[in-house]
């Protein structure tokens, strides 16, 4: 039996200081207001994603590899309501990547083309409340729950400053290729510093996160269970201007499918790398 691939794993806008304290002078430029504390501001952006994965399963000691990759297009809006903000992400279009496909074929990875969701945004970043598309298939569902529910990096309440770090739990029920899979992952942030990215100054943020996993379902009529342990290493940028520029992670993730009736045992090891920019 051969299990198919799952597709692993501010503030204000820019402020301007207001004139030339008062020695009899005139004619002076405002000196511009550095921003040193970073929080999500409404914005609206169109990104471009891209992840490749590569899942190795042993069969009596003999590896078995499948690579799975795509490219997709998320448009985002993010607007203000009351206290909590409101976000919109849709896509685009979602494309397999030549000699990648992890079973997938394009006509099915179409079918989430044009699919758009609602959520709530908490001011740390934190997306809930998913609403939107219902009829969109498998490979929207799972582009949700592994891409656009953990979509913009969560930050503390008061905003983020270069040197702050904090971490956060966060649990996840994912149901995909008939597993029902529970995600629970534990992660370390930590504010290094600002700098360019994308042609705006942003700050940066690392992240490396620790999870585990368990779950259940049934593949070609066969009953099966699943768990392991993964590790995820993330860098992430946010604008002056409250904006998320992007991403860059790494993934590797150990586990074993148990199939009970059959008494066997499938080591399964995933790496996989995921990127985000605005485009």
């Amino acid at each position: 039996m051969r299990f198919s691939s799952p597709f692993w794993t501010s503030v204000a806008l820019l402020l301007a200081s207001g004139g030339v304290s008062g020695c009899g002078l005139s004619g002076g430029k405002p000196e511009p207001v550095t921003i040193t504390r970073a929080s999500y501001q409404p914005f609206g952006a169109n990104y471009r994603g891209v992840t490749f994965g590569r899942t190795t399963q042993y069969f009596d000691d003999q590896p078995t590899e499948t690579e799975f990759g795509f490219e997709y297009f998320v448009s985002a809006a993010v607007d203000t309501t009351g206290e909590q903000f409101v976000a919109t992400l849709a896509l685009d279009s979602v494309l397999l990547l030549a000699g990648a496909t992890g079973g997938l074929s394009q006509a099915q990875v179409d079918s989430a083309r044009g699919a758009t969701f609602n959520a709530s945004m908490a001011r740390n970043g934190l997306l809930t409340d998913f609403t939107g598309g219902e009829l969109s298939g498998v490979v929207a569902r799972e582009i949700t729950d592994r891409i656009l529910k953990p979509f913009f990096p969560i930050l503390p309440e008061r905003g983020v400053e270069s040197g702050d770090v904090w971490s956060d739990t966060v649990e996840t029920q994912v149901v995909v290729n008939g597993l029902d899979n529970h995600v629970t992952q534990i992660s370390e942030h930590a504010a290094t510093d600002w700098a360019p990215f994308g042609g705006e100054r942003a700050l940066h943020i690392v992240t490396v996160s620790h999870y585990t996993f368990n779950g259940s379902g049934s593949q070609s009529g066969r009953e099966f269970t699943i768990e392991g342990t993964g590790r995820r290493h993330i860098h992430q940028y946010l604008s002056e201007a409250g904006r998320y520029l992007g991403m860059v992670s790494a993934d590797t993730s150990d586990g074993e499918a148990r199939i009970a009736d059959m008494e066997l045992v499938i080591p399964i090891q995933q790496t996989r790398t995921d990127s985000l920019s605005i485009r």
